[in-house]
């Protein structure tokens, strides 16, 4: 079930330092906050922000999470007849 497009909770949010060794981690972790609060859209924003540079460290774990948050936004919340046991 598609229910449009997610806002992008991080749009207008800018780095203090764009070329911080830091920022992967920091969008990851901040990612991870909001995933772990079932907060799927700023989790896929933040996690985002780590797949600009695939060089950085945290870019594996993060487009990981990221698949994981998409599929959360877009499961149909009623099993489909396939999948049902009885």
């Amino acid at each position: 079930m598609n229910r449009g497009p997610l806002p992008d909770a991080y749009q207008d949010c800018t780095p203090i330092k764009k070329d911080s060794k830091f920022l992967a981690e920091t969008w990851t972790r901040v990612g991870e906050m909001h995933f772990d609060a079932g907060e799927l859209a700023p989790a896929i924003s933040a996690y985002s922000r780590v797949l600009a540079s695939r060089t950085r460290p945290y870019y594996d774990k993060a487009i990981y999470k990221l698949a994981w948050s998409t599929t959360a936004t877009t499961a149909s919340p009623t099993p489909s007849a396939s999948r049902q046991i009885w």
